[in-house]
């Protein structure tokens, strides 16, 4: 599972993230959704041991992040908005190089391939240099990876932030599939149609406080955009 206990982390007199408890559980999607300057990506980069909380615990598949880095980044992949990938390289060869970091040695180019291709990456875009693909590309390139790590826990902070409505559908795609797979999944979006359409929970996020949580079943019925507007757009 994907944990925290009142996990909170202050910048200065600022308080990013306050208190956030929540559990994530295997083969669930949890959207943290709230807008810009909320704390979703402070609680990501909390969860992935980047920063040090100022109180609070979080832990992924029973391993605090404090304590236990190391073991946590084995079983965690990360995908970000930009997530970096290197501009001479091909989506092969990124895809060759993490393989050989992830120690996946039945990851053969056959195998490669076939994983980009069902990511939606077009045949002529995977021997071209990711300097000269489209955001979107670049995005499904790196849940590729992701995918390919194949870790119990997946962190997302606004993996379709920014792409083109295509873009962004063919993205939550992929990432809906490895929550399929039994993945525990976090993802972060300001973007209220991405989170009815992928989440299995939604957490709303304001001010780096959890204001409330709702299943499925109770955003559909209350409509998830009223709720939104209701808690921040509304004076």
């Amino acid at each position: 599972m994907i944990t925290s206990t009142a996990l909170t982390m202050r910048f200065g007199d600022t308080v990013a993230l306050n208190h956030l408890t929540l559990a994530v559980q295997p083969g669930e999607i949890y959207c943290l959704l709230g807008p810009r300057g909320s704390g979703k990506s402070t609680a990501v980069n909390l969860f992935m041991g980047f920063l040090k909380p100022a109180f609070g615990t979080a832990s992924i598949e029973g391993y605090d992040v404090t304590k236990y880095p190391n073991e946590v980044k084995k079983r965690t992949a990360l995908v970000t908005a930009h997530t970096p990938l290197y501009d001479r390289l091909t989506p092969i060869q990124h895809m060759e190089m993490f393989a050989s970091m992830y120690n996946r040695h039945d990851q053969h180019q056959s195998s490669i391939v076939e994983r980009l291709r069902a990511a939606g990456l077009p045949e002529r875009a995977m021997s071209e240099r990711v300097a000269s693909l489209s955001a979107g590309a670049r995005q499904k390139i790196a849940v590729a990876i992701a995918q390919m790590k194949d870790t119990p826990a997946v962190l997302l902070d606004e993996p379709a932030g920014g792409l083109d409505p295509r873009s962004a559908a063919d993205v939550l795609s992929l990432v809906k599939e490895m929550g399929e797979q039994g993945k525990e999944m976090l993802m972060t979006t300001d973007d209220v149609v991405h989170a009815r359409t992928i989440a299995d929970r939604v957490g709303l996020l304001k001010d780096g406080l959890l204001i409330r949580e709702l299943r499925r079943e109770e955003f559909i019925r209350e409509d998830l955009e009223r709720s939104y507007l209701h808690l921040f757009v509304s004076p």
